[in-house]
């Protein structure tokens, strides 16, 4: 009887022994599972530090995008005043060149005819007065550029506008 104590005392101890072996795994299991959890996290982190970076520049470049395009639009109507008005100047050019051309062929055919060679004296300063003896309208010159010249205030007025703007881009990096 005492044998059978025995055993049943060994195999308890050995039941034991085996609980903790298996436990001991488990922990060792567990372990490695958090090992690799750990790892998966520190990746997710730097993917979503990647994807916030990413974030970020496209928003930046959305940003600058739409700067630009509000200057580039500013600039189109800018441009579409511009050519409106220099179209009107031109008509007006046109309308007074053929006056003017009508003009200086009647006078040189009251005249003597003038030789073919002979350059016709040119008549678009607007400064100057005139020959019939009418005075003719003031040029105005862009004070910014000192390259525009217009005989029209309002005109040389929305071209000082222009030159002003250039200088001012809000999208500009200096």
């Amino acid at each position: 009887m005492e044998m059978l104590k025995i055993y049943i005392f060994c195999f308890q101890v050995a039941s034991s022994l085996l609980d903790v072996k298996l436990e001991r795994t488990t922990v060792e299991q567990f372990k490695a599972c958090l090992q690799d959890l750990r790892l998966h996290l520190e990746k997710q982190h730097s993917a979503s530090l990647n994807h916030v970076s990413d974030f970020e520049a496209e928003r930046e470049a959305r940003e600058n995008m739409a700067c630009q395009k509000e200057f580039v639009l500013t600039d189109l109507r800018t441009a579409q005043k511009r050519i409106k008005d220099l179209t009107a100047q031109l008509e007006e050019v046109r309308r007074l060149d053929s006056g003017l051309h009508r003009r200086v062929t009647s006078q040189r055919t009251a005249a003597s005819p003038a030789p073919a060679s002979a350059p016709a004296p040119a008549s678009t300063s607007a400064s100057a007065p005139a020959s019939n003896g009418t005075s003719r309208k003031q040029i105005y010159t862009c004070p910014k550029c000192l390259k525009f010249k217009s005989d029209n205030y309002s005109i040389m007025e929305d071209h000082f506008d222009y030159c002003l703007e250039v200088d001012n881009d809000p999208c500009s990096p200096v």
